[in-house]
C-alpha cells in the first residue's frame, strides 16, 4: 500500500534540476548560486512546505493521530450519531457515621451532608446523596431511603481529585449533633477529570466495532454513555437468560456500589380509564417505570360483578418490568375487559436516576429519537438492573522489613487490597494470586500469609466483589 513520505527541499530540488537538464541539455547555468538554481531552490522549498502541510493534514484527519479539538471533530464524523469526549466525573462512595455510646434517640444525617478528607489542599469536599441516620439504640448509620447500607456520597467537585482510599474522609463539616465521628467504609472511586484524548480514542474505537445496536458489547458500550448528575455507569455486563427466550439483564455499576435509585409510588394505581375500560383493551402501561421488584399486585373489579379479585402473573397475565408494561393473557382474556372494568396495581417500586437513564439509552424515547435512538432489537427484552454487592471478609497476616514502620506497613498493604477490590469489574473474580501481588508490592513488606480468603473467590455474572474496612483486617 503506498504511503505518503515527506520529500525535503534538497530531494525536490535535485528532481526539478535532472528533468530541466534532461529537456534542455544546452542549459548548465544550474551551478550553486546561479540565477536559476535560486529559482529551483525557491520552487523546492515551497514544494516542501506542501509536503509538510499536507502530513498535518493527513495527521488531522486520523482517528489515530488526531488530538484536542480535532478528536473532536473527528469522533463526529465517524458517529454522527453522536459521541462526544467525557467531561469528567465525581467520585462516589459510601460514608458512615458513629457514636460510642448508643442513645435512645436517633440521629438524624439528612442527604446534602458535607465531610471533607483531610490533608488535601485545596479541601476535597463530598456531599451525602441520600439520607440516613444512627438509629436509637445503636452506634453506627445506615440509609434511610433506598437500599439498606451505608449511606452513598459523592465527590463535591469533578475530577480524580475525589478519588479517596478507605478510612481517609474523616472531617464532618457540619459536624453531625450526636455523632463523633465520620469515616468512608470503602473508598471513593470513579472520580476523572476530562476523559483524555487516549480515553476518548479507545472508546471511539470501541463504539465503531460495536455498532451492531443489539450485541452485547454494543449495549454494554451505550449505557456506559450514561451521565446522570455526574454519576457515570462506569461498568456493565448483559446476561442473557438461559430459560426466557429473547431476554437479557444489563448489570450496571458505577463502580461503588451506589447505582441503585428507586421510589415507590404513593398509592393504588389505576391502569384503565378513571371511569373504567371502554373494552376490549388487553395492554395497560404503569404511569412511572423501569420496575425494580418482581412481584407485583394486580387486581381487576368486572362491572359486572363488582367483586374484586387478584390476578396472577403467568397465568393472567405477563409483565416487561423494563417498560412498565402488563398485557392480559389471550387465553384468558381473549377480547380483553369488558367495558366498565377497573383494573389497578398496587403501590409498586420504580428506577429512578442512572438506571433510569440506562434503561432509556437501551429502548430508546418516542420523544426524543434524536438523543435516544433504539438501541436493542425488535421482540427483545433488556431489564437494566444493578448487580447484587458481594461483600467479603479478607484477613491477612503480614512480615515487614526491618527499618520500616510496621503500622504505616500494614495500612498501605489494606488501602492496597482495598483499592484492587474496588477495581473489580461485575461477575470478575477475586484471585488470590492477585491479593499477594498487591500486598508484597508494598514497599518494606517481606511476606503475607491470607487468612481469609484461602483461594480464589468466585462471583457470580450479576455479583459485583466489593469490601467494607470493617471486614479488612492486616495483621
Amino acid at each position: 500500500m503506498a504511503v505518503f513520505r515527506i520529500r525535503r527541499a534538497d530531494e525536490i530540488a535535485q528532481s526539478i534540476t535532472d528533468r530541466v537538464v534532461s529537456r534542455a541539455p544546452d542549459l548548465t547555468d544550474v551551478e550553486p548560486g546561479s540565477n536559476l538554481s535560486q529559482i529551483i531552490g525557491a520552487v523546492a522549498r515551497q514544494g516542501e512546505q506542501w509536503h509538510i502541510s499536507t502530513a498535518q493534514l493527513l495527521e488531522l484527519f486520523s482517528i489515530f493521530r488526531a488530538r484536542g479539538a480535532d478528536l473532536d471533530a473527528r469522533a463526529a464524523d465517524y458517529l454522527p450519531a453522536g459521541i462526544r469526549r467525557g467531561e469528567g466525573s465525581r467520585a462516589l462512595g459510601s460514608l458512615r457515621w458513629t457514636r460510642v455510646t448508643a442513645t435512645p434517640s436517633a440521629v438524624v444525617i439528612p442527604a446534602g451532608t458535607l465531610v471533607a478528607r483531610p490533608g488535601s489542599d485545596p479541601a476535597v469536599v463530598y456531599v451525602t446523596t441520600a439520607p440516613g441516620e444512627i438509629p436509637a439504640g445503636g452506634t453506627q448509620s445506615v440509609r434511610t431511603d433506598g437500599p439498606p447500607g451505608d449511606i452513598p456520597a459523592r465527590a463535591r467537585d469533578v475530577g480524580a481529585k475525589g478519588n479517596a482510599d478507605i478510612e481517609t474522609v474523616t472531617l464532618d463539616l457540619g459536624p453531625i449533633p450526636g455523632a463523633d465521628a465520620v469515616s468512608n467504609p470503602t473508598p471513593f472511586t470513579g472520580g476523572a477529570d476530562v476523559e483524555g484524548d487516549d480515553a476518548f480514542r479507545a472508546r471511539i474505537v470501541e463504539r465503531v466495532a460495536s455498532l451492531a445496536r443489539c450485541t452485547p458489547p454494543s449495549i454494554e458500550a451505550r449505557v456506559k454513555e450514561a451521565d446522570y448528575n455526574g454519576q457515570r455507569a462506569l461498568l456493565a455486563k448483559v446476561v442473557q437468560s438461559p430459560w426466557k427466550v429473547a431476554f437479557a439483564t444489563v448489570y450496571v455499576d458505577d463502580g461503588a456500589g451506589t447505582a441503585e435509585s428507586f421510589t415507590t409510588t404513593g398509592g393504588v394505581e389505576i391502569l384503565t380509564a378513571a371511569g373504567g375500560a371502554t373494552g376490549g383493551e388487553s395492554r395497560f402501561y404503569t404511569q412511572e417505570w423501569p420496575l425494580r421488584q418482581d412481584a407485583w399486585t394486580l387486581t381487576l373489579t368486572p362491572f359486572a360483578t363488582g367483586v374484586p379479585g387478584v390476578l396472577v402473573e403467568g397465568t393472567d397475565y405477563e409483565v416487561t418490568p423494563s417498560q412498565g408494561l402488563f398485557v392480559l393473557s389471550p387465553t384468558l382474556y381473549p377480547t380483553g375487559l369488558a367495558a366498565g372494568d377497573v383494573l389497578t396495581i398496587a403501590p409498586y417500586e420504580y428506577y429512578t436516576g442512572l438506571l433510569a437513564l440506562c434503561q432509556r439509552l437501551i429502548d430508546g424515547d418516542v420523544s426524543d429519537p434524536v438523543n435516544f435512538p433504539v438501541w436493542r432489537a425488535a421482540g427483545v427484552e433488556l431489564r437494566v438492573r444493578p448487580p447484587r454487592l458481594r461483600w467479603l471478609t479478607i484477613e491477612c497476616t503480614v512480615a515487614v522489613v526491618d527499618g520500616y514502620d510496621r503500622d504505616a506497613v500494614r495500612d498501605r498493604v489494606r488501602r492496597a487490597i482495598a483499592n484492587y477490590i474496588a477495581g473489580l469489574d461485575i461477575g470478575a473474580d477475586v484471585i488470590l494470586a492477585e491479593l499477594i501481588e498487591r500486598a508484597m508490592a508494598v514497599a518494606g513488606m517481606f511476606d503475607v500469609r491470607f487468612l481469609a480468603p484461602l483461594g480464589n473467590t468466585a462471583v457470580a455474572d450479576d455479583e459485583i466483589a466489593r469490601i467494607r474496612s470493617t471486614n479488612l483486617t492486616v495483621n
